[in-house]
């Protein structure tokens, strides 16, 4: 595609889109109301509903991100992380009870030095979600992971910190 198109030729009715990301060749975007994921699909100039799109439980979702090493997609939405693993066909939510600082989560970033993501939230400061984590006991990649939350002093201290030692 050489040119712009106008959203109405991506979304048929008009609302808010939050997220973008390419994922396998079709863009996923991230909406404020059911249905809250939508895929295009460039060659067909067609938009579906993402299959796991009802098992978010507050529809805004602020973030799309795609690890494809893991084969894995990570959603933020105000009621948490929720983790899609591609191979399985599963997804995961994970929320305060298991180490999140809110659930009101927003933005997140990849850092490939250490292969964890950060994701910021609302009121809760920083998390770090590591997909490489494994428990004592092995699990699905999907539950695998380990949350640490990060206040938001400590993690500007922290960012001053290692830009100071370079």
């Amino acid at each position: 595609m050489n040119t712009l198109f106008s959203i109405e030729e991506l979304i048929v009715v008009s609302v808010d889109v939050t997220a973008l990301e390419w994922i396998n060749n079709a863009l996923w975007y991230g909406l404020e109301q059911y249905p809250n994921i939508r895929i295009y699909d460039p060659p067909t100039h067609s938009s579906y509903t993402f299959s796991k799109a009802s098992e978010i439980l507050y529809p805004t979702i602020r973030d799309i991100f795609h690890l494809p090493q893991k084969q894995a997609v990570l959603i933020t939405a105000h009621s948490g992380l929720y983790v899609y693993n591609m191979t399985l066909d599963e997804m995961v939510r994970y929320s305060e009870a298991e180490g999140l600082s809110s659930l009101f989560t927003t933005r997140m970033d990849y850092c490939p030095d250490t292969e964890e993501v950060w994701i910021g939230t609302l009121d809760g400061g920083l998390n770090i979600f590591d997909p490489n984590y494994v428990p004592q006991v092995i699990m699905e990649f999907s539950k695998a992971i380990s949350l640490v939350t990060i206040p938001i002093a400590c993690a500007v201290v922290l960012i001053l910190y290692k830009k100071k030692k370079k």
